[in-house]
């Protein structure tokens, strides 16, 4: 509850100017608000019904397509592509070990079945607390998040009042612009992946694109992740090394 509390103020953050402006041309703060609440739904249920179906359909097909014999298919190609940098490795170190492993890896007892579908369950579950929660606490905190303010800075000794007021101002500052950044960036790199993702030939770009937008958000590492990402898509959905040049030239663009 205390996650869903903290994302429901960010997003008041961000959506904080637009109320601000809404009511600076005459309108209501609350129904400023409400609206802007309104349309963030809007935009989610829009998003839900139109991308994630997609998404989804495209994880479901690279759930099919990595199975043990891709994942053979995968192993045999980089082993023969390692042999010939290093001659002296023993043939068969990797398929070897691969195909004792594979059986353990693909073999779903009646009991994880029942273990998976509880964390399914769990996962709406708490998908539908937070479409509930965050909202409300957006809401919340865009109508009355100036008064909490107000009414903790009554607690602030007069000789810090005026230090912990431009402490604050330029906290908030910070934070709204990071996290307007954050989210510009990620979405930008999320379209442009996908674009050049979809030009490189990966059937599944949609799905991959936005995993490398929202893996952008990770300082250092989230480019990296983007690679590995892409890569390993490409390998799967062909079952050789035949798209990685163009999987990864289309992440760096």
């Amino acid at each position: 509850l205390l996650v869903y509390l903290l994302i429901g103020l960010i997003l008041s953050y961000i959506l904080n100017p637009i109320v601000s402006r809404m009511q600076a041309n005459g309108m209501n703060r609350t129904l400023s608000g409400v609206l802007t609440v309104f349309a963030m739904l809007i935009f989610i249920i829009w998003l839900s019904t139109t991308l994630l179906p997609n998404i989804g359909n495209q994880l479901a097909r690279l759930g099919q397509e990595f199975n043990a014999e891709t994942i053979v298919l995968i192993a045999s190609a980089i082993e023969e592509y390692s042999l010939q940098l290093v001659p002296y490795l023993p043939e068969g170190y990797l398929i070897d070990n691969i195909d004792s492993k594979l059986s353990n890896f693909f073999n779903v007892s009646a009991e994880n079945i029942q273990t998976l579908i509880g964390n399914i369950l769990g996962v709406f579950t708490n998908l539908l607390t937070a479409f509930i929660i965050i909202p409300f606490s957006c809401f919340f905190f865009l109508k009355d998040g100036s008064r909490l303010r107000r009414k903790g800075l009554e607690l602030v000794p007069n000789k810090y009042f005026e230090t912990t007021v431009n402490i604050i101002n330029k906290i908030e500052t910070r934070l709204v612009r990071h996290f307007r950044a954050v989210a510009l960036q990620s979405t930008l790199v999320a379209v442009l992946s996908w674009t050049f993702l979809s030009i490189a030939g990966l059937d599944n770009a949609l799905a991959v694109g936005v995993a490398i937008g929202v893996a952008n958000s990770i300082p250092y590492f989230g480019p990296f992740i983007g690679y590995m990402l892409s890569v390993t898509i490409g390998i799967v959905e062909t079952g050789d090394f035949s798209r990685v040049p163009a999987a990864v030239a289309a992440v760096a663009v």
